[in-house]
């Protein structure tokens, strides 16, 4: 618990330091009211800082429920789009007329070796819109 006051009071000391010495290079006297601001603020954070760890507050009650199953979304959408990939490529392999039942046609190149490859392409005979 000494250590931490002894840390949070040098913290405090060399912020002071540079405060000061950012005041001394600043360029006039309207920028200086700006840096006053901002370094105010900045140093009610620095003496906050114990209570805010006393209260068990270090940032984690911030957070937004929200953004805790970030991480499991991301995972579950990866998961998802290797799915899609693996079924990509399965179906690449099957002639797509078969697949498409009539209604479009996938486009194939050959290869050397016989080998079908797609362009991506899909040929569509007719579109409506509206009535």
């Amino acid at each position: 618990m000494i250590d931490y006051f002894c840390e949070w009071i040098q913290k405090i000391a060399y912020y002071m330091i540079l405060v000061t010495l950012v005041m001394q290079a600043a360029a006039g006297e309207g920028y200086r009211k700006y840096i006053r601001l901002f370094t105010g603020i900045i140093l009610i954070l620095f003496l906050l800082s114990p209570v805010i760890q006393l209260f068990g507050l270090d940032g984690e009650a911030f957070v937004l429920p929200e953004e805790s199953g970030y991480e499991a979304a991301a995972q579950r959408l990866e998961e998802k789009i290797q799915e899609l990939a693996e079924e990509g490529a399965a179906l690449s392999g099957m002639d797509a007329a078969g697949e498409a039942g009539g209604q479009g046609r996938m486009e194939t190149e050959a290869g050397n070796a016989g080998e079908r490859e797609e362009t991506g392409k899909i040929e569509v005979g007719e579109i409506q819109i509206g009535r």
